[in-house]
This record gives structure tokens, C-alpha cells and sequence, in this order.
């Protein structure tokens, strides 16, 4: 609790990290509590949720990690958060996960040592920006020992904030080394601005990944950038609704590319999902990013929580968590609302 842990040094051949759980196969870290640490200053991650054996009952809370450190940086894996699968049940909350310089993700998750996760993994609340690559990524380390193409996992991804990554803002790519089974959740989350896409999707050849993608705001701005892109190697299932698309570009700008078999307008992409909304979130000041998380207090400042008149207010469905970002309960109106906000 309440560490603080800077100036770490770097690289470019050993992980040096802040907070790292280790073990070895058949041993289990279970029941802590991982809270209100500060780290900067580091080459591979900031936190560390790693370990060849199983993690049960773990939770991350109020965590800042801050980190522009670019000297010996270990070059093929590095970021804020790492999450490595055999994971169950474990929390990671209103983390804020800053890493300028990674060439992963302010979270890197996936696969690698076949220790099934048994329950589901909650990201939540969390506030991860100027990412030099990706937002979350999900992917399979290929190159590592014991790696098996049957491992399933399950995450639920709610109420976070991602905005200002070099990459895309949530990237899944299964690269058929994901079981059967294997679910991700994507609920209310707002993601704002990213290099790339707000979401993308690839490399399921096996179909055995499904990806749920509701209620969420997919704010795009660059010239090639879509709220959501889906590869056409993707063959797993995807359900999407009630999500809001937008590009800073305009409502004739592309939003959607859906397998490179069709591309959709701002204006038509209710063509392909007819209960999204496609005008501007009308948010509060984008000028007013947040820049901290508190699991007593939320969000600060609030820049890009929708206005009272925004589209996103009672649009949304019933999802995975009864509170939003600033620990308000939902519905406070008719309805949930869209995004990481529960407005009025």
C-alpha cells in the first residue's frame, strides 16, 4: 500500500519493474490487495501480473503509473500493466496508466502458460492515456514456453476512459491461440481520440472467441481511423448495440469497416447496427481531459462526461456495473446511458 517507487533504470535485456507477482508452475498467489502505489521510472512494466503458476482474488486499485523512461527500454514487451493469463477473478480498478514510451500497451494481457482462467477478470474504472501504442491489448505470446492454443479467457471491460494511444484503443487479437469459450465483455467505456481505431479485431481463424461491444462511445479523429475496425481473419462471434459513433471529421467520414466487406458512414452506420447513435457525444470540455482515478471520488476533471442533452443519456442497455465512473448508480433516468458516464 501507498508506495512509492521511481527512477528504476532501465534495460534493454531484463525486466525491471515496480510491483511484479512471480512464481513458479503449480504454486498460487491468491486473496491481496494491491493499492494506491506510485511508479515511474521503469523499462519492461510499471505492475506486473505475472507468474507461471495461478492468481486467484487479486485486486489493483488506485494505482498511478507514469512512465516516460525510454533508456534501455526492453524491447519486446512493455507497458503500465501487464496481465499474463491463469488469472481468476482478479480486480484491476480505477488505475490510472500513463506509458508514453511502450511499444505494447498501457495494458498488455494474453496468453501463455495454459493455466485456464476459472472465473472472470474485471477491468474497471480505469483511466489509461498517451499510450505510445496501444490502449488494452489482447494478444498470444507465441514465443513462449508452454504456450497452448487452448486457453480460455474471460474478461469484463467497463467504465474506462482510453484516449491519446499511439495505437488503437482496445486491440483483440486472439491469433487462434484463445479457447473455446474464451468471452470479452466491452461495456460503457469511453475511447476517445486513439492513433488507430477505438476498437479493433483480428486473427480468430478457429472462431472460438466471443466479444460483446455495448454501450460504448467510439470517438474517432484521424483521416484512417475508424471507431471499430474488424479484420477479415476474424471469424469468432461479435454482438454489438447501443454504442455511439462519432469522427471528429464529420458525419460522412467512415466509422465502421466490418471485414473489408463494408465500410460504414457516420451517417449509415445504423445500417450496421440499428440501435447505435451517430451524432457528437456533445462532451463537456474535451479541452478538460481527465489526468487522475479514485475509487472515492472518480474521475477528475470530467471533460469528457456527455452533457445533459447529449445522445448518449438513456440510449444505452442494461450492462455489468450498477455504478459508473464517478461511482454513480445506473439508471439515474429512464434508462442507462452510453459511455463511462451515468449522466442524469
Amino acid at each position: 500500500l501507498n508506495l512509492t517507487i521511481h527512477s528504476l533504470g532501465g534495460s534493454s535485456s531484463d525486466y525491471v519493474c515496480g510491483i511484479w507477482i512471480a512464481g513458479s508452475p503449480g504454486t498460487t498467489f491468491s486473496d491481496a490487495l494491491i493499492e494506491g502505489n506510485r511508479v515511474s521510472g521503469y523499462s519492461a512494466h510499471g505492475l506486473n501480473h505475472y507468474m507461471n503458476g495461478h492468481i486467484t482474488n487479486v485486486v489493483w486499485r488506485n494505482n498511478v503509473v507514469d512512465n516516460s523512461f525510454d533508456g534501455g527500454r526492453y524491447p519486446s514487451a512493455n507497458s503500465a500493466l501487464q496481465i499474463v493469463s491463469g488469472s481468476t477473478d482478479c480486480v484491476f480498478e480505477n488505475n490510472y496508466l500513463r506509458d508514453t514510451t511502450t511499444t505494447e500497451g498501457a495494458i498488455l494481457a494474453f496468453n501463455k502458460y495454459g493455466n485456464d482462467d476459472g472465473g472472470t477478470n474485471v477491468i474497471r474504472n480505469n483511466l489509461m492515456v498517451d499510450s505510445g501504442n496501444v490502449g488494452i491489448l489482447y494478444i498470444l505470446d507465441s514465443g513462449g514456453d508452454g504456450t497452448t492454443c487452448d486457453e480460455v479467457l474471460r474478461y469484463d471491460i467497463h467504465d474506462n476512459i482510453i484516449y491519446h494511444s499511439g495505437g488503437s484503443g482496445v486491440m483483440i487479437h486472439p491469433h487462434e491461440c484463445f479457447g473455446d469459450g474464451t468471452r470479452f465483455n466491452v461495456f460503457n467505456n469511453i475511447l476517445y481520440d486513439n492513433g488507430e481505431h477505438g476498437v479493433s479485431i483480428s486473427s480468430d481463424t478457429t472462431a472460438r472467441t466471443r466479444i460483446d461491444l455495448f454501450n460504448n462511445i467510439l470517438y474517432a479523429t484521424g483521416e484512417n481511423n475508424h471507431g471499430l475496425y474488424v479484420n477479415d481473419s476474424f471469424h469468432g462471434t461479435l454482438n454489438h448495440g447501443n454504442n455511439l459513433y462519432w469522427h471528429g471529421n464529420g458525419s460522412s467520414h467512415d466509422v465502421v469497416n466490418d471485414r473489408w466487406q463494408a465500410m460504414y458512414t457516420v451517417a449509415d452506420v445504423t445500417d450496421f447496427e440499428s440501435s447505435a447513435q451517430n451524432t457528437d457525444p456533445s462532451f463537456t470540455d474535451v479541452n478538460q481531459l481527465p489526468v487522475s482515478t479514485n475509487s472515492a471520488v472518480g474521475i477528475h476533471p470530467d471533460g469528457l462526461e456527455p452533457q445533459a442533452t447529449s445522445p448518449v443519456v438513456d440510449h444505452g442497455t442494461t450492462g455489468l456495473h450498477p455504478e459508473d465512473i464517478d461511482t454513480r448508480t445506473r439508471p439515474r433516468g429512464a434508462g442507462w446511458d452510453i459511455g463511462a458516464y451515468e449522466v442524469n
